[in-house]
This record gives C-alpha cells, sequence and structure tokens, in this order.
C-alpha cells in the first residue's frame, strides 16, 4: 500500500514518481534524493500553467 494512491486516478505521473521516491526512501543511493525532486518538480507543472 501506498501513501499515494489517492494520486493515482487523477495525476498518474505524479503518483509513479511519489511511488519511486517512497521505494528508495530507506536507500542511500542517488535515487533516493533525484525521486522527490521529480515529484516536486510534477506536482508543480500540474499547479502551474505552461
Amino acid at each position: 500500500m501506498s501513501n499515494f494512491t489517492f494520486l493515482k486516478t487523477d495525476w498518474p505521473d505524479l503518483y509513479e514518481t511519489a511511488r519511486e521516491a517512497e521505494r528508495n526512501v530507506a536507500s542511500t543511493s542517488p535515487p533516493c534524493s533525484s525521486a522527490p525532486k521529480s515529484s516536486g518538480k510534477t506536482c508543480t507543472n500540474h499547479l502551474t500553467p505552461c
């Protein structure tokens, strides 16, 4: 179960990046720090029109 399931229907791309960050939370590898950054960028793109 994910903390981000509520995003899956309306924002699947945001869900995927948030889920990736969640899966890597216990890791010290580079994806652990890049996935949250990617999630933040995706969220910002949804909230601000281009």
